[in-house]
């Protein structure tokens, strides 16, 4: 009952304030918020909300319009109440008729002290709502919050929150979300935010953002009651997160003198020692197979006694091309179909700024770990204003691996399927042929011969690909690329694109080289589809 008298008194007050727009007997709406004597008429379907905020600051005796609005818009009935308020706050009307559009218009004037209580709006036999006003001492006015921005990054639309009675850096933590509590206004890129019913008086931390990775904040304390203040707030951006990188990246390049001397020398080594300068195919083949067997001295006493290098010489001479030119033409094939570029993946280590993993996945479109390349090398990754970032470091590789890389790309590219080396040398070799000419022992036939054969030539190979190695020579690639990248709502960096220079060594011959770095958020992975058929008890 004490809701019923508190909202009787308040009626009773509006009457004798405006001493029109009453409601008749039949339309005061009981204390449940529906009317009385609706006779059991059906519930109205239909929304109700106060426009704007839903809280309103006024001054003492201040005279403020509220506004409801419906959906679907129709000519409800409508009734409106005061609850828990002061006796000498009033409304214009207890009652009224929505417009066409759905909408009605009730005046408050609040008491004359400080206070805190709702209004109530509620639809004939339908819904209800409420708005919570609470009366300030010196008032309440409008802020227009002016981002000045000079960045380049794109601005969908902005968002601006006032906290009164703090300092922006009070809030350095909080910032650049909202603080709990805070008056927040949104606006497209275009506008400027509006703020109602900001107090008067209290120092004002007011705020503007585009997502999370542009905002400012600026403190002011001279706004008037009942006027629109314009505040601008320096916009900048928040820096590239670089320690939460994880794009894909390819630096593309154009080959420049004396970039072919370059691999003809990583040719040479790796030729050089699978068959050395000046001696056979046959015998160094021969001296592999020796060296393979349970019994070297064994196979040499055979081999000397069958006449095993003659024969061996008489089946590399029919061979339509020399071993060793074949193992150069699937280099130059390996290298032919590779695209020039480096591809690889820079992700940030934690608790390391400034520095990054570049992980290489290939180079000169061959497989990096075949190439000798290391799975992952040490770079600086840093950034600059206007979201450019600059990447630095060296990539090692091994200049023997790299010609393997490209001659074994090159003879998967030949034969068109898929083998192992050891498979591609003992046909390009014709281990099957020579087995059958040298006729076997009884320890190992032709079979065994030719397995035997294959596996010398794949030593050889091996031998071939540490050369470089051995011989202490270590590739370089250095790097230095620049460009722009582009962030997420957070400024973590989710491309990349520029340009990059830097030199390719062998240790010995020098060439430049320079072309387009892209980078791009990796791939998510996918997982696989799950076995066929009931899953295992």
């Amino acid at each position: 009952m004490r809701f019923a008298s508190l909202w009787t008194g308040a009626l009773l007050g509006s009457l004798l304030f405006y001493g029109c727009g009453a409601a008749g007997p039949e339309e005061i709406p009981d204390p449940a918020g529906g009317a009385a004597g609706a006779g059991g008429s059906a519930f109205v379907d239909a929304e109700i909300a106060f426009e704007g905020p839903s809280a309103v600051d006024v001054a003492p005796g201040e005279m403020r319009e509220l506004v409801v609005v419906t959906s679907p818009p129709a000519e409800y009935e409508m009734y409106f109440a005061l609850l828990d308020a002061p006796s000498d706050a009033s409304l214009d009307a207890s009652y009224r008729v929505a417009g066409p559009d759905g909408r009605a218009t009730v005046k408050l004037h609040a008491p004359g002290t400080l206070a805190s209580f709702k209004v109530r709006a509620t639809i004939k036999n339908g819904p209800s709502a409420e708005v919570l006003v609470s009366v300030n001492k010196q008032g309440v006015g409008t802020i227009e919050v002016q981002p000045v921005y000079d960045g380049q990054r794109p601005i969908d639309a902005w968002v601006a929150s006032v906290m009164a009675g703090t300092t922006c850096d009070a809030l350095a933590s909080v910032l650049p979300g909202e603080p709990e509590g805070s008056l927040v206004a949104v606006s497209s890129g275009a506008e400027s935010p509006l703020i109602q019913s900001v107090p008067v008086g209290p120092t004002l931390a007011v705020a503007v953002r585009a997502g999370h990775y542009a905002w400012g904040c600026n403190d002011t304390t001279g706004i008037a009651a009942g006027t629109t203040t314009k505040v601008k707030v320096h916009v900048v951006d928040v820096p590239p997160a670089l320690d939460r990188t994880s794009l894909d990246l390819a630096l593309t390049y154009m080959p420049q003198p004396p970039y072919d001397a370059l691999l003809d020398g990583a040719r040479s080594v790796f030729l050089g020692s699978f068959v050395m300068p000046g001696e056979a195919e046959s015998t160094v083949l021969l001296d592999a197979m020796g060296a393979l067997t349970p019994d070297p001295a064994g196979f040499a006493l055979l081999r000397d006694s069958l006449g095993w290098d003659a024969l061996a010489d008489a089946h590399f001479a029919q061979l339509p091309v020399p071993l060793t030119d074949r193992l150069s033409g699937w280099i130059d094939l390996g290298l032919a179909i590779g695209a020039p570029e480096l591809t690889g993946r820079i992700e940030a280590i934690d608790g390391v700024p400034g520095k990054a993993l570049l992980e290489v996945q290939s180079i000169g479109g061959l497989d990096a770990a075949y190439a000798g390349v290391p799975a992952s090398h040490l770079v600086t990754w840093t950034s600059q204003p206007g979201d450019q970032v600059v990447l630095s470091g060296t990539v090692y590789w091994i200049p023997s691996r790299l010609a393997g890389a490209a001659c074994r790309a090159g003879a998967l590219n030949e034969l068109a399927t898929p083998a192992t080396m050891a498979e591609m040398l003992g046909a390009a070799a014709g281990c099957d042929e020579l087995a059958v000419a040298l006729g076997g022992w009884n320890d190992c036939d032709t079979v065994c011969l030719a397995e035997l054969c294959a596996s010398a030539l794949d030593s050889r190979w091996q031998t071939a690909l540490d050369a470089s190695a051995w011989a202490g020579t270590v590739g370089t690639l250095e790097i230095k690329a620049s460009g722009k990248v582009t962030v997420d709502d957070v400024a973590v960096p989710i491309s990349l694109s520029g340009m990059w220079i830097g030199t390719v060594s062998d240790g010995t011959i020098t060439a430049p080289v320079e072309g387009f770095v892209q980078g791009v958020l990796p791939e998510p992975d996918v997982p696989e589809d799950p076995p066929a058929g009931d899953p295992p008890q």
